[in-house]
């Protein structure tokens, strides 16, 4: 009787389910913003989180499964099951280039797509929409707390280059006349700074008067970062999260479409001119100096050794990123790895080579596969495409398979539009969700993200996905539970 009762308290919609989901939603934005983070990317202190999380999703997954008829009437369910089943079929048929990474690849996907997104027809809304908005406080925290120290390395006058044994390089400071702050990579920085602009525009658009400043003063400050970091990633996701996002709000509130589309054009712009803007009054009022960069080796225990390389001498601090590589290959190299992404589907068109393979893969049967013969005497063991991430990991199964979520979740929001912004007073929370996924879907063109990663903003995609599927109708029901 007690453990029946037990049972009942672990329900779908239940309190006790509804906190175990935070407090696992939580610890893995805190693995994401570790890994995010140059001073503890790679470092043991990440599996004090990840591990936890680990544990508590596989109990959650296992509730899901004890009430899987519940769970099963969530919108795309099959197609998130069966894109999971073809990233297995490639882990098992590439078993001799590597299993555990693929594996904890597979199971941690898996979590985001039945946890992070996944939700019961006992379910309130309202309750997951809590959710999405306790993760995205925590998210703006983290995220301030990262950008903030970003700028206190540029004013130290930091400038490292981490050299791993295993993994890829990463930076501390200032670097090629770009801030990558403690953000290991400043494109992912960027990106991860323009989610948190966002969030701080709903919470503007909600909250109250006394608040507004506040949230005002954080968003600038987190495009002050994008504008320092040089990303051209996050410039263009600026613009396109922020134009999604008014526009949306603007049709919520009842506005004429090109009056919507007028103003999410205009706060835009405004927004890329103080982008520019910051940049060029830094390098005008700041005294250039130069500053050392420092080479650093990092053995597999993370003990590190300074040392002095070609990239060891002065740099000047200007805001100025250097554009004679990119006068030289626009891409950035992407070019050239996409190339070599083709290469490795045209030897494994149907099940791909699976995630973490990657490299191990080209060594045997590709050798001279730019990946791992390039001038930067780098490994690249992604092709900075979700896309074609995906082409590599699960071949053409498994993109068709991703081209099928995504649009179906578009196409959901297109069909369900009035609902979800005509006179909702949810409509500005509805707008965060679909430009978080909207703006993250463009920069996973050019960065991996939404799949196979360990991402706070991918948590955030699929957390806002599925408060956006709750709000539409289900099949058997008319409206989806939105109040107890």
């Amino acid at each position: 009787m007690t453990v029946l009762k037990k049972l009942e308290s672990l329900k779908p919609g239940t309190k006790t389910v509804w906190r175990l989901e935070l407090i696992y939603i939580l610890l893995m934005l805190t693995v994401g913003f570790m890994e995010a983070c140059s001073l503890t990317f790679g470092k043991r202190i990440i599996s004090f989180f990840l591990w936890p999380g680990v544990f508590l999703g596989a109990f959650i997954l296992a509730l899901r499964l004890v009430y899987f008829r519940s769970y099963i009437r969530m919108k795309h369910f099959w197609l998130l099951a069966a894109f999971c089943l073809s990233y297995a079929v490639s882990t098992l048929a590439n078993t001799g280039y590597g299993f555990y990474r693929n594996f904890r690849i597979l199971i941690l996907m898996t979590y985001l797509f039945f946890i992070v997104y996944g939700y019961s027809g006992e379910e309130r809304s309202s309750d997951r929409a809590a959710l999405y908005k306790i993760a995205s406080l925590f998210y703006m925290a983290a995220a301030g707390v990262l950008t903030l120290l970003s700028f206190i390395t540029l004013f130290m006058g930091r400038s490292e280059i981490y050299y791993p044994e295993t993994g890829p390089i990463y930076y501390v400071g200032f670097h090629w006349g770009r801030l990558f702050g403690v953000y290991w990579d400043a494109n992912i920085g960027a990106v991860l700074c323009v989610f948190a602009v966002l969030i701080a525009m709903e919470r503007f658009v909600r909250g109250r008067r006394a608040w507004k400043v506040l949230w005002l003063l954080y968003g600038l400050f987190q495009i002050a970062y994008v504008s320092f970091s040089g990303s051209r990633t996050g410039l263009l996701t600026l613009a396109v999260g922020l134009f999604l996002f008014v526009f949306l709000t603007g049709f919520g509130e009842g506005r004429k479409l090109w009056k919507a589309a007028a103003a999410g054009v205009a706060v835009a712009a405004l927004a890329v001119v103080f982008l520019f803007g910051t940049k060029n009054l830094y390098n005008v009022v700041h005294r250039s100096r130069d500053i050392e960069t420092v080479s650093v080796l990092v053995d597999k225990d993370h003990k590190t050794k300074v040392f002095s390389g070609s990239d060891a001498g002065a740099k000047i601090r200007n805001i100025n990123r250097k554009t004679d590589e990119l006068e030289e290959d626009v891409s950035n190299r992407r070019f050239d790895i996409w190339k070599s992404a083709l290469d490795i589907f045209a030897t494994a068109p149907a099940v791909g080579i699976s995630h973490a393979n990657v490299i191990p893969y080209v060594e045997d049967r590709l050798p001279d596969s730019y990946l791992i013969n390039n001038s930067q005497s780098m490994d690249f063991d992604s092709m900075h495409n979700t896309f074609l991430d995906v082409l590599v990991g699960q071949g053409l199964i498994g993109l068709l398979l991703f081209l099928a979520i995504e649009c179906s979740l578009a196409a959901a929001v297109w069909r369900g539009r009035k609902q979800l912004f005509s006179g909702q007073p949810e409509a500005s929370s509805n707008a965060l969700y679909v430009s978080g996924c909207g703006m993250l879907g463009v920069a996973s063109v050019v960065i991996t993200e939404l799949v196979y990663v360990t991402s706070p903003m991918s948590i955030l995609f699929w957390l806002g996905a599925g408060c956006l599927m709750m709000q539409l109708p289900r099949k058997g029901k008319e409206e989806v539970r939105s109040h107890g």
